[in-house]
């Protein structure tokens, strides 16, 4: 019966804008989603995600602990879809707003029903929960899973934080490694990324003349900004171009509004930092 249940999920995930057209990898079973994994900043960082809470609450019966899985709230750019609950499906963003615990957005069913749901966030602008309230529906809240301090000493060793350089100039980042942290590769949905492990050793070691990737030096040819990236990222404003002297795809760099690296494009696939 649970297989059951998982193949209709991924059928109707399937049928998520972003989310059609994903193989391989993103098809196993799911995990929670960890609130250290999704940071908040501003509006444009809510969209994109994919929830897959470790807890759940009705009205104030008390968190119970569900199936990784059993639900699944997906919030996009102008609409929210949730997966394993009767009562919930899917609502259309009115708007989203700045509020004191985090951000609030006004929904509307289907069935022009109004509700609205928050994103309650920690001290550290990682999202701690999801709470939904509708006199309509009721009220649910999602409760995200939290890493441990092993994990989370452990990481911060690994991986490069998206907050580790500020880059004003490109020539800022001469001399630097970076260690990503997660990547999803050309086609799949950047709401399921592939973590990486600390024994995967990825990084990238930039200069002006050559770029660094693991085993490999490559001679870079020129670095110039470019007006035509693959993918449009939310928040990013600057995207630049190591044109390699040998030929082949070019690396680009996607720098968001903070001078922050917000992706790395090599070789078909798109590096993320830890948040």
């Amino acid at each position: 019966m649970r297989s059951v249940v998982f193949l209709a999920m991924l059928f109707w995930l399937a049928s998520v804008p972003g989310f059609a057209g994903n193989g391989g990898d993103q098809e196993e079973e799911m995990v929670y989603t960890m609130m250290q994994d999704i940071r908040i900043s501003n509006v444009q960082d809510i969209g994109g995600r994919l929830i897959v809470p470790e807890k759940y609450e009705r009205g104030y019966s008390g968190p119970m602990e569900i199936d990784p899985g059993e639900m699944v709230i997906r919030i996009n750019a102008f609409d929210v879809n949730f997966w394993g609950m009767e009562e919930l499906s899917y609502f259309t963003i009115l708007s989203t707003t700045r509020s004191k615990v985090g951000y609030v957005m006004e929904l509307m069913s289907a069935r022009g029903h109004r509700a609205r749901m928050k994103a309650v966030l920690d001290e550290n602008k990682f999202l701690r929960l999801l709470y939904f309230n509708s006199e309509t529906y009721g009220e649910h809240t999602f409760f995200l899973a939290s890493k441990t301090s092993k994990q989370l000493r452990t990481e911060a060793a690994s991986f490069s934080s998206v907050d580790f350089k500020r880059i004003k100039n490109i020539e800022d980042l001469f001399g630097e490694t970076v260690r990503p942290y997660a990547y999803f590769n050309q086609g799949e949905d950047p709401a399921l990324p592939n973590f990486l492990s600390p024994k995967d050793s990825i990084l990238f070691t930039f200069d002006n003349d050559t770029l660094i990737s693991k085993e490999h030096v490559r001679e870079v040819k020129k670095i110039k900004p470019t007006r035509k990236p693959t993918i449009n990222r939310p928040g990013v404003t600057e995207v630049y171009q190591f044109v390699f002297k040998k030929g082949g795809d070019p690396l680009l760099l996607y720098l968001d509004r903070r001078g922050q690296i917000a992706l790395i494009e090599y070789e078909r696939r798109f590096y993320l930092l830890r948040p």
